[in-house]
């Protein structure tokens, strides 16, 4: 029998098998997450804390095609990092977001949901939100400035200042996605209207083919009688 290459002797799921989360993503990689609705049968992904606490679920699924959405537009940035204590050199895990392509007031104010719960919903609202994660630093729209010509947002730090080397790779990434998307919204727009100025070929000027017919000769013989 041939043996495998690599062998373990555990049998354990290995990671890359097992459902992509918050706390399972690889360091410095950022996915763009909907923030998600409230829904009487599904939770909402990333959401606002009644202490004003930016939280997210998790339990979420992360998709691998949200690495590369194809716009920003309506998503949440979310990307792992750490810090290493300079006092104790160990590493501690950060989590970070970028929120400047979220509309305004479309984050899911917790408080305001678990008022509209009866006591049995209640309970498992309090246990869902027991189950996330918190951003320790973000980025959100500054209110005061113009979004560019390129799509660039410009936008506010928000927390741990240690963290704004992570933050500035969002902002980056960010900027990237939604110059792509912008382009190519353009590009699709110079096509359509090219499109709408070709004119369709009028039925009335196309020729139509002459069908030669060839007389035909009478050669049915006539008797003359004397």
């Amino acid at each position: 029998m041939k043996k495998p290459r690599e062998t373990y002797p555990q049998a354990i799921v290995p990671e890359h098998l097992s459902k992509l989360t918050i706390e399972k993503l690889s360091f410095e990689r950022i996915y763009y997450i909907a923030p998600g609705e409230s829904d009487d049968y599904k939770d909402p992904a990333i959401f606002e804390s009644p202490s004003k606490s930016l939280l997210m679920s998790k339990s979420h699924a992360i998709d691998m095609a949200d690495e590369f959405p194809a716009s920003p537009i309506g998503s949440v940035g979310v990307m792992k990092t750490f810090l290493i204590d300079p006092d104790t050199k160990t590493v501690r895990d950060y989590y970070v977001a970028d929120l400047r392509f979220v509309g305004d007031h479309d984050l899911i104010d917790t408080d305001n949901l678990a008022a509209e719960l009866d006591q049995e919903e209640h309970m498992a609202w309090l246990s869902s939100i027991e189950n996330t994660i918190m951003f320790s630093a973000f980025i959100a729209a500054d209110q005061q400035a113009k979004t560019e010509e390129n799509g660039r947002v410009h936008g506010a730090f928000y927390g741990n200042p240690k963290l704004y080397d992570a933050l500035d790779k969002l902002d980056k990434r960010g900027n990237k996605l939604m110059k792509k998307f912008l382009q190519r919204q353009k590009t699709s727009e110079k096509l359509a209207q090219a499109a709408r100025m070709v004119k369709p070929i009028e039925s009335s000027k196309t020729k139509q083919p002459v069908v030669k017919t060839e007389e035909k000769k009478d050669l049915s013989v006539q008797f003359i009688q004397p």
